[in-house]
């Protein structure tokens, strides 16, 4: 039996290492957004794990029957009408073992596999505050020793209006930070009217620094007030926009506007900011709300320059024509800053969702995986037992048993099987998806749509599993039968 087990697993293990080549050539053709220090490589540590697989494997195979030989009945099995070799209870007890773990294995799987689609689904779906699509967005970063204050407010306007008069940009702006691309700065605000020395009294927020397009490049909404215009600059009244659950924040049921407030903690020579509009609330950090944290606050560029900056542009033509007439520009304007980090903002919105992504579809290819495993299994279980079963059918309906009989008989089998499995399975996803919790969103760990879902769908799978080889047995000829008898 060990020497069986060898051969059988032997060739199973070539076939899957040659196999897995081949997959992993597909797997690479998946939408799949690893990251780049992640190298999908068939190498001695993955042949070493499959050796080590092929190993275990042989031994449990060969071993588990080999101890339950020298527990059959060679009188019986030696007798052709009689039990025959490994058709004892307890090789029948190990079979339905194996099956029913198949069916619980594919059932956490396909569940855990539902959810994560439906996470990533929902993720997709999340309104990220700005439209995506047609906008052009590239990194920019002006050397500290070349720039000052009044050399970076120069170099952002000159290049914002260089880039608006393109004839292909419907659109320019220019902004500290690109959502979902780069970190935004944190600080907390000391607020007028409340106490300047509290500590506690201040609010935390992430600021950004925007020029007068970056809300209609973005088609960020302005809800009440004003947006950044061309006279925030350099002398003028110092202005901030807040985002609408910064305003609701900062002052509950009140209407901001006008409202002042200090960056930082209370110094008397840090200037008040007066508050000149609310705009629409956007994900800069994530697409999850309570990953991205705090509200936002948006100063004027002009007022308060910075030497990284980000480029948007807005076009109704192919954006990938716009990257070298943007590079040019910036060539034109200041030839020794770097442009880098050129991508759309869909490409970006997409990289953010890739992990889930990402997670879904492994799961799913498992899961998938793990249906076929079990569907083979109740299959080769149940062939089986029909094949060992031949004269009992065959005196059944000698005596009366009609075809349908049969096959309610074999059936009723496999459906217990599936049952059994099904109910197993059921418990292990109720206690292994609490750790899906935190790759979720916006989905329940213990969905019931997803856990009906799949649990019909694995039983319709295992169902036609079974009714191939009951189809066989209805066929059995009783005389065919007898006369093997």
């Amino acid at each position: 039996l060990l020497t069986e087990s060898v051969l059988l697993s032997s060739l199973g293990g070539v076939l899957g290492t040659l196999l897995a080549f081949w997959a992993k050539d597909i797997l690479l053709t998946l939408p799949l957004q690893l990251p780049a220090f992640v190298e999908v490589t068939i190498d001695a540590r993955v042949l070493g794990f499959a050796f080590l697989l092929v190993s275990v494997t042989t031994l449990l195979s060969g071993l588990a029957p080999a101890l339950l030989a020298p527990q059959m009945e060679l009188q019986s099995s030696l007798k052709q009408g009689g039990q025959r070799a490994g058709a004892g209870i307890q090789h029948r007890r190990l079979r339905s073992f194996l099956v029913v773990s198949e069916i619980a294995l594919a059932l956490v799987l396909l569940v855990g596999a539902a959810l994560l689609l439906r996470s990533f689904q929902q993720l997709r779906a999340v309104d990220p505050g700005f439209q995506r699509e047609k906008v052009l967005t590239a990194r920019l970063a002006l050397p500290a020793a070349e720039y000052d204050q009044s050399a970076m407010r120069a170099f952002s306007q000159e290049l914002e209006e260089h880039l608006a008069a393109l004839p292909s940009v419907g659109a320019a702006a220019l902004a500290s930070d690109v959502p979902l691309s780069s970190g935004s700065a944190a600080l907390f605000l000391t607020l007028e009217g409340r106490p300047l020395e509290d500590r506690e009294a201040r609010v935390r927020v992430y600021e950004h620094y925007v020029s007068p397009g970056y809300f209609s490049v973005l088609s960020i909404p302005l809800l009440r007030g004003r947006a950044v215009s061309p006279s925030d600059a350099e002398g003028s009244l110092p202005v901030v926009i807040l985002s609408d659950s910064a305003a609701r924040r900062l002052w509950p049921g009140e209407d901001p506007l006008g409202k002042r407030l200090i960056r930082g903690s209370y110094d008397p020579e840090e200037p008040w900011w007066t508050v000149v509009g609310v705009v629409g609330d956007v994900r800069h950090r994530a697409l999850t709300p309570g990953q991205d944290g705090d509200p936002h606050v948006y100063f004027p560029l002009q007022q308060l320059p910075d030497r990284t900056l980000g480029v948007f542009l807005r076009s109704a033509t192919a954006l990938g024509l716009l990257t070298d007439s943007l590079r040019s520009v910036v060539r034109e304007v200041a030839p020794n800053v770097p442009v880098y980090r050129v991508r759309t903002l869909v490409d970006i919105v997409a990289a953010r969702t890739a992990p889930d992504q990402a997670n879904a579809l492994l799961l799913g290819l498992f899961a998938v995986t793990a249906l076929l495993l079990a569907s083979v299994g109740i299959y080769g279980v149940l062939s089986y037992s029909v094949s060992q079963r031949v004269s009992e059918f065959g005196i059944r309906m000698a005596l009366g048993a009609r075809p349908g009989d049969i096959l309610k008989l074999v059936m009723g089998h496999g459906v217990l099987l599936v049952l059994v499995g099904l109910g197993v399975g059921l418990a292990g996803a109720l206690a292994l998806t609490g750790f899906l919790e935190a790759l979720l969103f916006d989905v329940s760990p213990t969905d019931p749509v997803t856990f009906a879902g799949v649990s019909v769908l694995l039983v319709l799978v295992a169902l036609l599993a079974c009714y191939v080889p009951a189809r066989r047995a209805m066929r059995v000829d009783p005389m065919v039968a007898l006369r093997y008898e």
